[in-house]
């Protein structure tokens, strides 16, 4: 959601009812705040990991200082073996955060790379060079998305004024752990950039009757849900709804599981009843069946992905069994990582 308005006092009787999932507050969200916005939700995730008993178990009571330890251990070179520095795995992290799909594996990688041993190599290898293949299968489909057209909007209506500096934004980038550098490279154009100019209707909020849904979820990074529940506070006309979905990062219609098998995301659950009775109060019952952040993963995908029976123990035997692990490109993961947090591709 940008920050259009919606002219006059219409009736939702002449226009249809809005969805807004996943909500970019006008006159609140800024893109040059991009990369700040990561950390916070790996905080939250690293705070489930603790209650956890087999996350917690591993990386004991406080995930995150065990985090931000290793990001510190590996500015001094360790774990060489892996052959990436700090900066490699700083621009990668994101990717771990974003990807509801992928959180369950960050803590496990994380763990095997503060440990290092040969056979967490030849695991954190396996898992980058096969993850790397998996998301760089074509996915079907022209693209529908312009970087060009996302790279205008975004200086030209959703930069800060002032603008940051390009050492502001590095500054910025270098004091997160999960840093996936979209304001610090977007702001190197600022300058040079031909944007347009601020209409009367820039940074407002809709004026608007028609009945509206707006979600967001609680782990989201791309739009943080500290933001995004302003929308609560200004959308006030009658049957207008904002909803907090726990667990859910960006995209709720989607990223919203449930433990019903077979049931559509919750989600989509709520935007379907939404359509049917825009009048009605909205149905929430589906946030008591939402599947929970977990650390436990389908045998079949431990195998595909980390190549290893266990996501966080090597098995006991010899290391000279073990396969020496094949350079890793770690250019090209990095390159996927860039390419999937971009906020403009979303």
């Amino acid at each position: 959601m940008s920050g259009n308005r919606t002219s006059g006092h219409t009736g939702h009787g002449a226009r249809p009812p809005r969805v807004l999932d996943s909500v970019a507050s006008p006159g609140a969200q800024r893109l040059s705040r991009y990369d700040t916005q990561f950390d916070p939700v790996a905080k939250a995730l690293s705070a489930i990991c603790a209650a956890d008993p087999v996350c917690g178990a591993k990386l004991g009571p406080e995930p995150w200082a065990k985090l931000d330890a290793l990001f510190g251990k590996l500015a001094e070179g360790h774990c060489a073996e892996l052959g990436a520095d700090v900066a490699l795995f700083a621009s990668i992290a994101p990717l771990f955060v974003q990807i509801r799909s992928l959180r369950t594996h960050l803590f496990p990688l994380a763990y095997r790379i503060d440990r290092c041993e040969p056979g967490d190599v030849q695991v954190v290898g396996h898992y980058m060079k096969t993850l790397l293949e998996l998301m760089s299968q074509p996915g079907g489909g022209e693209p529908r998305g312009s970087i060009l057209l996302g790279t205008h909007v975004a200086l030209s209506e959703l930069w800060e004024e002032p603008a940051p500096t390009p050492a502001e934004l590095q500054a910025r980038c270098d004091a997160q752990r999960f840093c996936p550098r979209e304001a610090l490279e977007l702001g190197q154009l600022y300058e040079a950039w031909p944007r347009y100019p601020h209409d009367r209707l820039w940074g407002g909020w809709p004026d608007s009757t028609v009945p509206i849904l707006a979600m967001n979820g609680l782990l989201d990074p791309q739009t943080p849900i500290d933001l995004a529940e302003l929308s609560a506070d200004e959308l006030t006309a009658p049957h207008q709804t904002f909803v907090a979905v726990p667990w859910s990062p960006h995209g709720v219609a989607f990223e919203s599981p449930v433990k019903t098998p077979g049931a559509a995301p919750c989600g989509t659950q709520m935007m379907a009843k939404f359509i049917a009775d825009p009048e009605a109060p909205i149905d929430t019952t589906c946030l008591d069946d939402l599947a929970p952040v977990a650390w436990d993963e389908d045998p079949a995908v431990v195998e595909v992905l980390f190549g290893a029976k266990d996501m966080w123990e090597n098995p006991a035997s010899p290391a000279h069994e073990l396969r020496r692990a094949a350079p890793i490109d770690w250019a090209a993961v990095a390159r996927l990582a860039r390419e999937r947090t971009r906020w403009l591709e979303r």
